[in-house]
């Protein structure tokens, strides 16, 4: 700038000009001085140089100690000292920065501050900026609204000087004002090496990542995190700072976990399932030959008592069986629809009702429904005190999910039973599996999910408030109907001696196979063998003569058993079938499946019930 000559002016000019410049100066100083908002300038040094009565109001400050005092005293890590000379040397303001203030009755407030470079056009950066203070509740831009009411954290990490700045007040809810100032020494020390893996790695390549970790709240609590990091590179190519958007995804991840277990029970459902197949088959020849043994020996024989052991043992392991494929596949639900909220009146279970306004149609087996409304409301209560009484509450969900496959979405009918305590991680997760249920259930509940998964519903344990919750079921909501009219009882069969009919036996175990063709051929049948799909389709191409029955395993290599019976139906289509399996039911073969002239026997079963089954299959009329 050029020099003023002032040799030119006279003395009085220059008293009179700077006499005028003093009182300009005082004249705004005396306007700032009474305005409300907090004003104060500070120097490079982050020593503040001079403040407004609003300003000293505000930190509860006399003149005095004003001298005494830099802004990281006053304000903590939202102006730290790096952010102030930046702002002096690119001569940029940085406005609505959050901080909470402490109060002098301790509580902390809202506020927000902004830092604007003072200088004139001769320097080429300012030596000084001025601090203006705000409350957080004071009229802000549109973007601060929205950035002040996202639930995400949108932050930024200089890389030169490691300082981290927050964007939105929602770190500091989450996990407390020393929680946002430490955010990443509260990551977990299981997830604490991974995520600094991530950002070495987005920092070393310039490439965007995102990393799910878990971090301690204030309060000790551990939450899910997600950070989506966004390098910032410089004219250099080099990151020179990292933005990052971190969301809370405990939810979500809870979900994951849940879906896994899920995943884990049907694999484990399907391994148990195949097992007792093997087993089933293993103990009808057990039985099925002592049984025929048994009837061989005299009465007064002393081996009788020896084979009645082994017989009682088989039992018990038949039992054992039961109950793994209770886990595995449940027997096959006879679905009605019908009003939840009328169900649940004429149940009456042990606890309150509070069931929605209108009707609430779902689609489920009434009985199978019975045992597990009862089953979970036993586990709930299990785990309540005396005082307090089990609540079972009925309504309607919108489910609209975005988790991928498996996820639940639309209209269902919800079935609240609760209050349950004590749900810890380990129960959330293991809760439905086998052995884990606790008094109620010695096995655990994981029948009570299979059963309901067979029915189209699914049953969650939800954690609603510290380790407090209760069972949810949802029901997809089903069209209100007439209910169909139950069936008409058979008709008792009266027993009668064989009259002769072939019966193919088809069993790709050999010992099973034999047994019952030997029984059948003593009762007077005549009986042909066959032990696989394809080997009984040329029996029955072969045999001149007419087949009255087939008994056939459901589980056969190449065509399974009803498969069979539908190509052999196609020319003979008298034939009747009774279909024998180790599974406890078939999906294809529940009752309200079976067509007339068919039946089913679940193995290991008893000799006796085959050949009643057998004539009861023959003798029914055929519509």
């Amino acid at each position: 700038m050029e020099r003023i000559d002032l040799d030119i002016w006279s003395a009085k000019e220059v008293a009179r000009l700077l006499t005028l410049v003093e009182n300009e100066k005082r004249y705004y100083q005396e306007i700032i001085a009474l305005l409300p908002v907090p004003l104060a300038v500070a120097a490079r040094d982050s020593s503040i140089v001079s403040v407004n009565r609003a300003f000293r109001k505000a930190f509860d400050l006399r003149l005095e100690e004003v001298i005494h005092k830099r802004l990281e005293d006053l304000f903590g890590e939202a102006i730290s000292r790096e952010k102030l000379l930046w702002v002096l040397e690119s001569r940029e303001a940085e406005q609505g920065l959050p901080f909470l203030r402490q109060q002098p009755d301790g509580q902390k407030k809202a506020m927000r501050v902004s830092i604007l470079p003072l200088y004139d056009w001769s320097q080429e950066s300012a030596t000084e900026a001025l601090i203006v203070v705000e409350e957080a509740t004071a009229a802000a831009s549109p973007v601060a609204q929205l950035l002040e009411g996202l639930e995400a954290g949108l932050w930024k990490l200089d890389v030169a000087t490691g300082a981290v700045e927050f964007a939105t007040p929602y770190p500091a809810k989450l996990l407390g004002p020393e929680g946002a100032s430490k955010w990443m020494e509260r990551v977990t020390e299981e997830d604490a090496a991974r995520v600094a893996w991530v950002y070495e790695a987005v920092l070393e390549s310039g490439a965007p990542a995102t990393v799910d970790y878990r971090t301690r709240r204030v309060d000790g609590a551990v939450v899910w995190l997600s950070d989506r990091i966004q390098p910032v590179v410089g004219t250099d190519r080099k990151v020179s700072a990292l933005r990052v958007i971190t969301t809370e995804e405990s939810g979500r991840k809870e979900r994951q976990e849940q879906a896994g277990m899920m995943r884990r029970m049907e694999a484990l459902g399907r391994l148990a399932g195949k097992l007792s197949h093997d087993l089933n088959n293993l103990l009808m020849i057990v039985n099925g030959y002592g049984e025929e043994l048994l009837e061989r020996l005299p009465a007064a024989d002393e081996r009788r008592a020896g084979l009645q052991e082994i017989l009682k043992a088989s039992d018990r392991a038949t039992a054992l069986v039961q109950q793994l494929l209770q886990f595995s596949r449940p027997p096959a639900p006879h679905n009605q629809v019908f009003d939840l909220n009328e169900f649940l009146r004429r149940l009456q279970p042990a606890g309150t009702l509070d069931l929605s306004a209108r009707p609430e149609p779902v689609s489920a087996d009434p009985q199978q429904l019975e045992t597990a409304v009862r089953e979970l409301a036993a586990l709930a209560a299990e785990t309540l005190p005396r005082k307090e009484s089990l609540r079972l509450e009925t309504g309607r969900r919108t489910l609209i999910s975005d988790y991928g496959e498996g996820a639940l979405r639309g209209q269902f009918v919800s079935l609240r039973i609760g209050p349950v305590e004590g749900i810890g991680e380990d129960r959330l997760r293991q809760w439905c599996e086998p052995f884990a249920g606790g008094k109620a259930k010695e096995t655990g509940f994981a029948g009570v999910y299979a059963a309901l998964g067979q029915m189209g519903a699914r049953v969650d344990l939800v954690r609603e408030q510290g380790e407090r919750g209760s069972f949810v079921i949802l029901f997809p909501l089903a069209a209100m109907q007439e209910a169909a009219k139950p069936a008409a009882p058979a008709a008792a069969v009266e027993e009668a001696a064989a009259r002769l009919e072939t019966v193919l036996v088809v069993d790709d175990e050999e010992s099973i196979r034999a047994l019952v063709a030997r029984i059948l051929t003593r009762q007077g049948y005549h009986v042909l063998e066959a032990s696989s799909s394809e080997e009984a389709l040329r029996v029955a191409e072969a045999c001149q003569s007419g087949i009255h029955l087939i008994v056939s395993d459901v589980m056969l290599p190449q065509l399974r058993g009803p498969e069979l019976v539908r190509r052999l139906q196609q020319r003979r289509p008298e034939l009747r079938a009774l279909y024998i399996s180790g599974y406890t039911d078939d999906p294809m073969l529940g009752s309200a499946a079976l067509r007339a002239g068919e039946g089913f026997l679940q193995k290991p079963f008893t000799l006796a019930a085959l050949v009643s089954t057998v004539r009861a299959v023959l003798d029914a009329p055929q519509n």
